[in-house]
């Protein structure tokens, strides 16, 4: 089709063409490509507007990670940030990346892994012929033609949401978004805002794990503007309108400055969580004790931190004649959607059994979950550090299992799983658990204390190698 072809002649060939005609071209489509392509005929546009850059203009990308429409904070104050930002740069395009709804993004899988080993040769040549990695490869390439940026990032648990983990997983890239050997970012020169909206915790705040994980990684791929807007207070519905109004001025006033500034620096907050230390206290497994193991690699038996799990309850079933069950991540988890947000919310005000009669089908997937863990005893955590922080797929669990009433008390935010022991195994193959760039251990530590599990034993795996040296060390604090 020329450039010259009308909107008129395109209708026609469109009305022309047969059903048949039609199911082939989407079935020709590659399943990343085709799932866009429903999303668009199937949903509405979303709440921040998108526009074509002209005359040489500038274009914006925004991501926006809450399933939750017009009831979202962060979309509604992204909205008067890109109206305002468009009056005052009226040549600038913007486009929307929803990465909130189910499907949105493909998985990374264990294919993916592997294309992202080879690329830490330094030649994304090496990766030309996978398959899986062409969508990833689009992914990046969609991210690096922007000029500026703006994340829609609401605070879930602590943290980010597990969408927004997700994309960050496919977007950091060795010889694509940061430099081999030196480790130095390669999307430089752009500004960032985040769009950031809690109910309860304070934006920004110590807290604020995901915040602080956020802008480490945007550094970490070169970004040196990055920008806070925050929106706290959210869980408060007689001051809601209110803040909104009050935050859409600010968005307003900031989006006229939202221009690159090269003397600015990202700056890590000063009280974030440091990494817990290794080890712990020893203490007995109680015999015939309830383990359960939660793996987050797709790798399988290839995965370091997996290898050295499955060897350590191989000695507490020999020892303590434990009973395991495993939940393995790396198959899946489902998607944290929009009804069982509100299904959350419900639960909050209303107690445990509030949830609404239509959500319940959905909020059943995660009450499993958390059935699932509080009959368990013991907890062991496999959890490889992907991209300076635990996998997406974890993320999206923990998104599952911290709910009111269930696994904490809202009204004092007091755990309710006390009495449970865990056991975090992690490992980074850059050997940085532990330190000042580690936002695992310090998240899980976070997430776990906020359920009621403080009694925790951390050990780093090295390599799968020195999977032998984590089990002594954890058979050692068990006393075995």
């Amino acid at each position: 089709m020329g450039s010259g072809t009308s909107a008129a002649k395109v209708l026609e060939d469109t009305a022309a063409a047969s059903t048949e005609d039609i199911q082939k071209a989407v079935d020709a489509l590659d399943g990343v490509s085709r799932g866009k392509l429903l999303a668009a005929l199937n949903a509405p546009g979303h709440l921040v507007p998108v526009r074509l850059a002209k005359d040489g203009g500038k274009t914006v990308l925004v991501i926006a990670a809450s399933p939750m429409g017009a009831n979202s904070a962060t979309n509604n104050v992204g909205k008067a940030f890109i109206e305002a930002y468009s009056k005052q740069f009226p040549n600038d395009g913007v486009k929307v990346l929803d990465i909130s709804g189910a499907g949105a993004l493909p998985p990374f899988t264990a294919a993916r892994a592997q294309s992202k080993f080879k690329l830490f040769g330094g030649d994304p040549a090496a990766v030309a012929g996978d398959a899986e990695w062409k969508a990833t490869q689009q992914i990046i390439d969609e991210f690096k033609a922007a000029d500026k940026y703006v994340f829609l990032a609401p605070m879930w648990n602590f943290h980010i949401p597990y969408s927004l983990k997700l994309y960050l997983d496919h977007l950091v890239q060795p010889a694509l978004t940061f430099g081999l050997p030196a480790m130095n970012g390669l999307v430089t020169g752009k500004p960032a805002m985040v769009i950031r909206a809690a109910g309860g915790a304070p934006v920004g705040s110590e807290v604020d794990t995901g915040y602080s994980y956020l802008k480490q990684v945007l550094s970490f791929i070169g970004f040196t503007d990055v920008r806070l807007l925050a929106i706290s207070g959210t869980a408060n519905p007689a001051g809601l309108a209110a803040l909104l109004e009050e935050k859409s001025k600010e968005a307003a006033e900031l989006a006229v400055k939202f221009e690159f500034d090269a003397g600015a620096k990202v700056e890590q907050l000063e009280g974030a969580p440091k990494p817990p230390a290794v080890g712990g206290a020893a203490a007995a497994i109680k015999e015939g004790a309830k383990v359960l193991f939660v793996t987050s690699s797709p790798m399988g038996d290839y995965s370091a931190t997996r290898a050295a799990s499955t060897k350590f309850l191989e000695v507490l079933k020999e020892k303590a004649k434990v009973e395991v069950t495993t939940v393995d991540l790396g198959e899946g988890v489902p998607d944290f959607t929009a009804a069982r947000v509100q299904a959350k919310f419900a639960t909050w005000m209303g107690g445990k059994d509030a949830c609404p009669e239509p959500l319940k089908a959905e909020w059943q997937t995660s009450t499993a979950f958390i059935d699932q863990l509080k009959e368990a005893d013991v907890y062991v955590f496999a959890v490889p550090m992907w991209n300076l922080t635990i996998p997406y797929t974890l993320k999206a669990w923990l998104d599952h299992i911290v709910q009111p009433h269930q696994t904490f008390d809202p009204a004092t935010y007091k755990g309710l799983l006390e009495g449970k022991r865990a056991f975090v195994v992690a490992c980074s193959g850059n050997g940085l658990c532990g330190s000042p760039m580690d936002h695992l251990t310090p998240y899980m530590q976070q997430i776990l204390g906020l359920v009621g599990v403080t009694d925790v034993a951390y050990t780093h795996v090295k390599s799968k190698d020195a999977a032998d040296e984590a089990v002594a060390e954890l058979s050692a604090l068990c006393a075995l």
